[in-house]
């Protein structure tokens, strides 16, 4: 068996024994400790006789005894649905005795079996006995098990992984692996779905001669011939995955309830048919929208544990995203421009905000939002992708989709987000102008009772504009230093969940106009039930 390596790790040594043994280490950099960790890709020759068997475990056995080596073979498992004495099992047994107690182990499936899903799994050898599962039996002969064997942490004299450790360095190895047809050992011909997924076993056929030492790395079929994205995980037990889909649906809920009152009260409401709560009907559509395009395959891969996603709903979802985000951030602009107008030229504000006026802003950030979000989904999704599927992140998003791209072909896109930066820069920059004159106008209103009327009209915009812009500018722009996962994960949550779902609390707390006509809607509904 061979595995693809990326070029740009380094190779520490290449050796083949007499009897059929051969080796590849791999120096990476991982996150435990900071340091390098040594990774082993291993061949067993099948049906060898018993002494050839015992020469590989011992020497299996000696380099085992590095503190910081990840063994990957193509070794069996074994389950309850065994046989005791079959030879197979000895031969796990002996293997497992030379790992001691943690590693990590990923099925594969086999091409005569069709596809089979991969997802990283973390176990101890006593956990996986009986849990090998494959087409819906156990134990059968025809899977294979990849195991990623963790022999202690760097730096530290002992056998035992800490679980933190072992999530650290999976992440590590989730991005090498998921490149490994970059470089290999084959002249056989590989499944495509295997080529897509976090590990790819490469079954070797004719010489041995590596391509990776005389030649470029193969690159990736292109984007057409991903089926499938793989998405990041909310957690990694099923007790933390279901927490999660029951947060999601309350979030979910509580946003549904607060911005469909809103639509409801504007539309139902002939007093609130102002300019003001036009323009708040239409941002609480884009928070319906955006709610709706990334939460409920979230709760679905939540409760189903799985992490994938489809081509075209990975298009859709980037889309979808992209155009409620850029038409919150317009309606966001645009109800600046009415507070400023409203306070500062109010002998205008009929002439400037008339309901044609307003109808050709609603609709110029409409389109507006159509049209960036289609150019830049056109522009992501025709870029060749060399780097795998796995996204770090629970949702279909470009920066994400960037990373797997080859070399050079995402700067295109690069320069469209660096013009639509300058664009989003320019609508800051006009919010920021707007309140200063704002402010200046507020603070010369002589009576206390129409400095906080004034107040109380602009803060529940200026607290959600805030929001908006803190949660999504900080995710996106902030150092590469204090990046992690985790706390990548949690913006996002912020700045794609969260915000929407408050937004219409905000604005309700303090709007007196808007509170009086959810609950005229809401008595006279339940009046007429």
């Amino acid at each position: 068996m061979a595995l693809y390596i990326k070029q740009t790790f380094d190779t520490v040594g290449i050796e083949t024994k007499e009897d059929g043994v051969e080796y590849l280490w791999v120096r990476i950099k991982g996150k435990a400790n900071k340091d390098d960790i040594l990774l082993g890709v291993c061949y067993r020759p099948p049906n060898q006789e018993e002494e050839v068997v015992n020469l590989f475990y011992k020497q299996l056995c000696n380099v085992s005894r590095s503190s910081a080596l990840v063994l990957v073979g193509d070794f069996n498992l074994p389950d309850i649905c065994w046989e005791l004495s079959t030879a197979e099992k000895r031969q796990s047994r002996t293997f497992l005795e030379c790992m001691e107690d943690n590693f990590l182990s990923q099925l594969v499936g086999e091409p005569t079996r069709g596809r089979t899903i991969l997802d990283l799994l973390f176990a101890n050898r006593d956990g996986l006995v009986g849990d090998v599962v494959v087409g819906g039996r156990l134990g059968q002969s025809d899977h294979e098990i990849i195991e990623f064997s963790i022999f202690g942490e760097i730096r530290r004299d002992t056998n035992v992984i800490h679980p933190r450790v072992l999530r650290e360095l999976a992440d590590e190895l989730v991005k090498l692996f998921s490149i490994i047809y970059h470089q290999s050992w084959f002249t056989g011909e590989v499944p495509d779905d295997w080529k897509l997924d976090n590990v790819t076993p490469i079954h070797k056929k004719g010489g041995r001669e590596d391509p990776g030492l005389h030649g470029q790395p193969q690159q990736m079929s292109n984007s057409s011939s991903i089926s499938h994205f793989l998405l990041l995980p909310l957690a990694d037990t099923r007790q933390l995955q279901l927490l999660h889909f029951c947060l999601f649906l309350g979030i979910s809920l509580a946003a549904l309830l607060g911005n469909g009152l809103i639509i409801s009260a504007v539309a139902c409401g002939h007093q609130l048919h102002t300019p003001m709560f036009f323009f708040l009907l239409n941002l609480a559509l884009t928070d319906l929208g955006s709610i709706c395009t990334t939460v409920p395959k979230a709760m679905h891969n939540s409760l189903w544990d799985t992490r994938h996603i489809s081509y075209t709903g990975c298009a859709a979802q980037v889309f979808l995203f992209f155009f409620f985000f850029g038409a919150e951030y317009s309606f966001l602009t645009i109800m600046c421009y009415d507070r400023y107008v409203s306070i500062c030229k109010p002998l205008h504000y009929g002439t400037l905000l008339g309901s044609r006026a307003c109808a050709h802003m609603a609709a110029a950030a409409w389109a507006s939002a159509f049209l960036y979000s289609l150019l830049h989904t056109a522009n992501t999704f025709s870029l060749p992708l060399c780097h795998g599927n796995a996204l770090g992140q629970f949702f279909c998003e470009i920066p994400q989709i960037l990373k797997l791209s080859c070399s050079k072909s995402y700067l295109r896109e690069l320069g469209l987000l660096a013009v639509s930066a300058c664009l989003l820069f320019g609508c800051f920059v006009f919010i920021v102008f707007s309140y200063v004159q704002i402010f200046r106008v507020v603070l010369r209103i002589p009576s206390e009772q129409g400095r906080h009327k004034a107040f109380s009209t602009c803060l529940p915009h200026l607290a959600v504009v805030s929001l908006f812009l803190s949660t999504s500018t900080f995710a996106y722009l902030k150092p590469p230093s204090i990046s992690s996962p985790s706390l990548d994960l949690a913006l996002s949550v912020l700045y794609s969940v969260v915000s929407p779902a408050l937004n219409p609390l905000i604005y309700s707390l303090r709007n007196q106009e808007l509170k009086a006509a959810v609950w005229r809607l809401m008595t006279g509904w339940f009046q007429k039930h």
